[in-house]
C-alpha cells in the first residue's frame, strides 16, 4: 500500500476487515466439517479449510502490530470479534444454537467486546483529558465481555453426560405352530328302504 493509503486508517481498516470476515467464515465451515468427521470416523486432524481460515483471519493483526498503529489494531480487534461470531454461527446449526443457553452468553460477550473495541478506537481522536477515560471505559467493557464470553465457551465445551441407552425390547414368546384339524370324513350313505305299494282293495261282487 502507498503512504497515502496508510495515512487513512479507515481504508486500512476496511481492507483488512475482509480478511477477518473471510477467515471467520472459513473457520466456521471448517469447524462444522471437522465436527461431522469426528463424530462419524473419529478424525482428530483439523481440515485444511479450518487452518486456512485461522491463518487468514489472524493475518491483519500481524500487519497492525508491524505498523504499530493503535487505531488499526483496535479496529481489527473489533472486526476480529465479528469474524469469530460469524465462525460460531456457521459452525453450529441455527436451530440448535438459539435453543442453547451458552449461545446468549457468547453473543452478549461478543457484543460487549465489539463496543469496547470501538470505544477504544474512537478514543484515539479524543483530547488527552478524555483519552484515558474512554480507554478505561472501553477496556472495562472489553474485559466484561471477555469474561461473559469465557463463561459461554466453558459451558459449550463442558462434557455432557451421554444419554442412557434405550432398553432392549423383551424377546417375543415362541409361537407354537398349530396343526390343522383334519376334516371329518363324509358319512356313508345308508340305503333308504322304499315301502312296498299296498294291494288294491277287492272288487265288489256282482248282483
Amino acid at each position: 500500500m502507498s503512504d497515502g493509503v496508510l495515512d487513512n486508517p479507515w481504508l486500512v481498516f476496511g481492507f483488512l476487515s475482509i480478511f477477518h470476515l473471510i477467515g471467520g467464515a472459513a473457520i466456521g465451515l471448517g469447524w462444522r466439517q471437522w465436527a461431522a468427521a469426528w463424530r462419524a470416523k473419529g478424525r482428530r486432524t483439523p481440515p485444511f479449510l479450518f487452518l486456512w481460515g485461522v491463518l487468514l483471519g489472524l493475518l491483519p493483526l500481524l500487519f497492525a502490530l508491524v505498523t504499530r498503529d493503535l487505531r488499526v489494531l483496535g479496529g481489527q480487534g473489533a472486526v476480529l470479534v465479528v469474524g469469530w461470531a460469524l465462525a460460531f454461527w456457521l459452525a453450529r446449526p441455527l436451530s440448535e444454537a438459539v435453543s442453547r443457553r451458552f449461545v446468549w452468553f457468547i453473543v452478549l460477550g461478543l457484543i460487549l467486546m465489539i463496543v469496547g473495541s470501538v470505544l477504544a478506537v474512537l478514543a484515539m481522536d479524543a483530547t488527552p483529558e478524555e483519552l484515558w477515560q474512554r480507554l478505561a471505559f472501553g477496556g472495562l467493557l472489553f474485559a466484561i465481555g471477555s469474561l461473559i464470553l469465557a463463561a459461554g465457551l466453558a459451558q459449550w465445551f463442558r462434557p455432557r453426560p451421554k444419554p442412557a441407552p434405550a432398553p432392549e425390547p423383551a424377546p417375543a414368546a415362541p409361537v407354537t405352530p398349530v396343526e390343522p384339524i383334519p376334516a371329518a370324513a363324509p358319512a356313508a350313505s345308508l340305503p333308504v328302504e322304499t315301502p312296498a305299494a299296498e294291494p288294491p282293495p277287492p272288487a265288489a261282487p256282482a248282483p
